[in-house]
């Protein structure tokens, strides 16, 4: 091993993501459209599979409440 080995970058390996041990999000913005989450419905189905495949079973979603910002009551989130 010569000295300018040290600066050669070493492939890097990605595990897979693997979130089945947290079992639920409890903090998500999957709501289309309400805050600053998820635009869509596309979206939102887009990113729950994805989630499912990092091995979340659950999903509490949680939109953000603020009425400066996000001006969501009960009856817009139920929409």
């Amino acid at each position: 091993m010569g000295i300018l080995d040290l600066f050669k970058r070493k492939p890097e390996v990605i595990e897979d993501l693997d979130l089945s041990w947290l079992q639920a999000d409890m903090h998500s913005h999957l709501i289309p459209g309400i805050d600053d989450g998820s635009k869509s419905m596309e979206e939102s189905l887009d990113l729950i599979r994805r989630l499912s495949q990092y091995g979340l079973r659950k999903i509490i979603t949680t939109p953000h409440i603020m009425s400066e910002y996000y001006r969501n009551t009960p009856e817009i989130i139920q929409m």
